[in-house]
């Protein structure tokens, strides 16, 4: 059985990539995510982080994008759970890359 390079665990990651990780979680668009995506592979980020960030990405593109739609409750739920998504995916990023939040 072969070990691909992505399923290593990870050591550490760059602090500038944890935080420009980070920045697109809390900030960015789903182009950004994508860009992101794109790149997993060669930046060496956990599976399990790599699902999160698909999943988030899945959420935002079908749930997220047309909140602004929905009654003031349910909106709220959607960002709250967007929320909470960003923060445990923020959290497992911390974690693998050995920076402290």
């Amino acid at each position: 059985m072969t070990i691909q390079p992505h399923q290593l665990p990870i050591t550490s990651i760059p602090r500038q990539l944890t935080q420009q990780i980070e920045q697109t979680l809390l900030l960015g668009k789903l182009s950004d995510l994508d860009q992101l995506l794109a790149r997993i592979e060669d930046i060496g980020l956990a599976d399990t982080l790599r699902y999160g960030l698909e999943a988030l990405r899945h959420f935002r593109a079908f749930y997220a994008s047309d909140a602004i739609d929905l009654p003031n409750d349910k909106r709220e739920q959607v960002i709250r759970y967007d929320a909470d998504w960003t923060m445990t995916l923020i959290k497992q990023l911390h974690q693998d890359s050995g920076v402290g939040i």
